[in-house]
């Protein structure tokens, strides 16, 4: 099973903070080893974008292309 799509009434955009029933998964190793520094984050998929998630705050820091 892949990464849990979130549904698309959730609208993605850097400094949006995501609401407490949509699951933030956790960033794969594979990557984590090639950016150190998104080990504290984590990320949701909305429809084609990949959005990194400040945990804590659960706010969207970044889309990713």
């Amino acid at each position: 099973r892949g990464p849990s799509r979130v549904s698309s009434r959730v609208t993605i955009r850097e400094g949006v903070t995501l609401p407490e029933d949509v699951d933030l998964l956790e960033v794969p190793d594979t990557i984590v080893t090639e950016i150190p520094e998104v080990r504290e984050y984590r990320y949701v998929v909305v429809g084609e974008e990949i959005a990194l998630v400040e945990p804590r705050s659960r706010r969207v820091i970044e889309i990713i292309e």
